[in-house]
């Protein structure tokens, strides 16, 4: 899982004397954990609610004692990458690129991932594993400890990546058939680290076709928004840019759960229902917001067309 890479690239922060970094305030619970077990302080920066960053914040929360900016491309989608790159030069920071959600997307014909100086992916959020993570450097801050070659996103970048597996235990399956997540899986499970893939994962990402990957989801992502973007639903990303392989489709909708409703119609839909208790709800009221109002849909290339007209169907059904 990435939240193990993360904190790879944490501890190599600190080793270098970092005493803080900055994280942005929509985020997901597992991108915090790893800074704080590696003994590195994590601040916040301000997210809109459609998703975009407050530069001027951004800015105004780096201090003497930050060492590194965490950018996250939201969904598969490149966040305002130059932006980011011009403050964290300006401020002589580390600028570090959250991948786990756009591992296949590229911004002005270049992989992301590329133009910060540490970046991370999830392999699991686009390809059918259970294990793995990879990070990779520019060479200045951590050495280079291992190699694997592994499709496009390695390819361009495999002088430079390091990977860590680890097995995926935050999902337990209920005698119902249902299954639970378990908050508790954001910790770090010491067994885990640099733990070696098993020959079924690196038989299956050496052979699976990226390319049909990427075409499924750009197709699915442009067939739920053409058919929701003249409903109710407020829709943060409208434009399917050129290079962008979306990892889900984000909607924000006033109903209350209404990602428990889906799921109970058998679609896996999903919110971020945490933000760290360190995030003050006057200050950061818009990734608040996100976090009670923003679902997002599947868009993976498995899906049919009939599954993705019932996803559809509930979901006009649910918001009105």
């Amino acid at each position: 899982m990435a939240r193990y890479g993360l904190y790879e690239i944490a501890k190599r922060l600190n080793d270098v004397g970092s005493i803080n970094v900055l994280v942005p305030s929509y985020h997901c619970d597992a991108i915090v954990k790893p800074f704080e077990k590696a003994g590195v302080k994590v601040k916040f920066y301000k997210i809109d609610k459609n998703c975009n960053t407050d530069f001027v914040d951004l800015a105004k929360k780096i201090d003497m004692d930050t060492k590194a900016v965490v950018m996250i491309h939201y969904f598969g989608f490149p966040n305002e990458i130059e932006k980011y790159v011009s403050i964290c030069k300006k401020k002589n920071v580390l600028l570090i690129e959250d991948c786990v959600q756009s591992m296949f997307s590229s911004y002005k014909g270049k992989r992301v991932g590329l133009f910060g100086d540490v970046s991370f992916v999830s392999w699991r959020k686009f390809l059918p594993l259970e294990e793995g993570a990879s990070f990779r450097h520019n060479g200045f801050l951590m050495n280079n400890q291992s190699r694997l070659d592994i499709k496009n996103w390695l390819k361009a970048v495999k002088n430079t990546v390091e990977n860590v597996f680890s097995k995926d235990v935050s999902i337990k399956p209920l005698s119902s058939g249902k299954v639970d997540i378990d908050r508790s899986a954001s910790e770090l499970v010491p067994a885990f680290f640099n733990k070696k893939p098993t020959g079924l994962t690196e038989r299956i990402f050496r052979k699976y076709d990226i390319r049909s990957v990427v075409i499924k989801r750009r197709n699915n992502y442009a067939y739920l928004m053409e058919a929701l973007k003249n409903s109710k639903i407020v829709l943060p990303f409208q434009k399917l840019i050129e290079g962008v392989c979306p990892s889900a489709f984000p909607l924000i909708v006033k109903e209350d759960n209404v990602d428990v409703k889906l799921r109970a119609k058998g679609i896996s839909a999903c919110q971020w229902r945490y933000l760290s208790p360190d995030l003050s709800r006057k200050e950061f009221k818009d990734a608040y917001f996100l976090m009670e109002h923003l679902v997002f849909l599947p868009v993976h290339e498995g899906l049919n067309m009939h599954e993705l007209n019932h996803i559809i169907e509930e979901v006009k059904k649910l918001v009105r």
